[in-house]
């Protein structure tokens, strides 16, 4: 026992030594170093208007301008995971409605329409650094919705761990490229186009 008391200061020192050595050699990756304003500089230069729909306004993507659907730099937020750099930008449009019929012969009655839906840009800048832009609405179903609109205001989509109701992404053209259903803050569904001229 008393070799081990005094061997062992040495051993600890020895083992750091090691480690400390060790560290010089192992490039460690560090999180993506993004800049809203470098981004917001980015697409400024890259995207001259962009659409959402249901909103036939004029858009346009400086916040500056006065008239049309502009993005809210000031109230953007950031957020990275494994596949690149993300920033949510509020855009300056109200909550909407949003109505999925499963059988489109089958109108849903106005008494049961309610706001429930909101639509931010999304850019992606890669770790290739390219960027991505989509316009994302994120519809809250009638559970969600219960919670009342600040919990829809205040979502974002890197914790949808309470979301329940369905997220669909579109490009800057307002063209629908695919979308996510969720329960619950799980994943019970996927959204595609259909190929189908005929299903609109």
């Amino acid at each position: 026992m008393r070799k081990i008391i005094i061997y062992l200061p040495f051993t600890l020192l020895m083992l750091m030594t090691i480690i400390s050595c060790a560290h010089e050699f192992i490039d460690i990756k560090q999180p993506y170093d993004l800049s809203i304003g470098e981004v917001r500089s980015v697409f400024e230069k890259q995207v001259h208007t962009f659409e959402v729909k249901p909103f036939i306004l004029s858009n346009k993507t400086r916040e500056d301008e006065k008239s049309g659907i502009t993005p809210l730099w000031d109230k953007a937020y950031l957020f990275s995971n494994t596949t690149g750099d993300y920033i949510e930008v509020p855009l300056n449009l109200p909550i909407f409605k949003v109505f999925p019929r499963t059988n489109p012969q089958i109108a849903v009655p106005k008494e049961n329409k309610y706001p429930n839906t909101i639509a931010k840009l999304l850019i992606q800048r890669t770790i290739d650094d390219n960027h991505i832009y989509n316009i994302i609405h994120i519809t809250g179903d009638s559970l969600f919705m219960s919670k009342g609109k600040t919990a829809l205001i205040s979502l974002h989509i890197d914790d949808l761990s309470k979301f329940s109701g369905q997220i669909r992404y579109f490009d800057l053209n307002a063209k629908l490229l695919w979308g996510t259903i969720y329960k619950s803050g799980a994943v019970i569904g996927n959204i595609s186009v259909a190929t189908d001229p005929n299903i609109k």
